[in-house]
């Protein structure tokens, strides 16, 4: 049986690339005029690093819809 690693998370992303959630959130989310190229680069490195992806299932419980039908 194959163990998966466990998926990368926001505060992962933000450890990897020494800086704060709340600027890993502002590049997730096109934000990125707020953002030097230097923190930029290394947020982009840290996401392709740690092959992280946004949980579908975190954003659609942020805005109340998961496109799910029940």
């Amino acid at each position: 049986m194959k163990i998966r690693p466990p998926r990368a998370t926001i505060s992962d992303v933000a450890h990897a690339a020494r800086t704060g959630k709340t600027s890993v959130s502002r590049y997730l989310n096109g934000e990125l005029h707020l953002l030097s190229a230097d923190l930029k680069a290394r947020i982009e490195q840290a996401i392709a690093d740690l092959s992280y992806r946004p949980s579908q299932m975190a954003r659609g419980l942020k805005r109340g819809r998961t496109r799910l039908i029940g």
